[in-house]
């Protein structure tokens, strides 16, 4: 591939999608920790509503089976939780190395010997 050098609109247009490309980005970035915080704030009321209270009333057999349906579902729904997480932090990792990609090409692009071109 020969390297052809850009001309001023190229540099511009080219520019722009970068831009765009670290708007976007950043908002991925901002919904991303979102929902990190969401998990974060369910996951231990998750966990202490599936130890139960209050089964007085209950026979021996219906509180069994009562308590194993809410922990089996509680346990399950935590564990979606805590992959939601992990994706989600994984995500953002992701979004933070785009972000810095982005932020290593404009500054190349505006240091080359085109003069400096503002890219905001």
């Amino acid at each position: 591939m020969d390297r052809k050098e850009l001309n001023e609109s190229a540099l511009i247009a080219t520019l722009k999608i970068l831009s765009d490309g670290r708007t976007k980005s950043e908002q991925a970035q901002a919904s991303n920790a979102t929902v990190i915080a969401v998990c974060d704030l369910i996951k231990p009321t998750l966990a202490k509503e599936s130890h139960g209270k209050d089964y007085s009333r209950y026979s021996n057999g219906k509180l069994r089976e009562e308590l194993e349906n809410r922990d089996l579902v509680l346990q399950e729904v935590t564990k979606v939780m805590v992959l939601l997480e992990d994706k989600a932090m994984d995500l953002d990792g992701l979004t933070g190395q785009t972000l810095a990609a982005f932020e290593s090409s404009i500054k190349k692009l505006t240091s080359q010997a085109y003069g400096e071109v503002s890219h905001e």
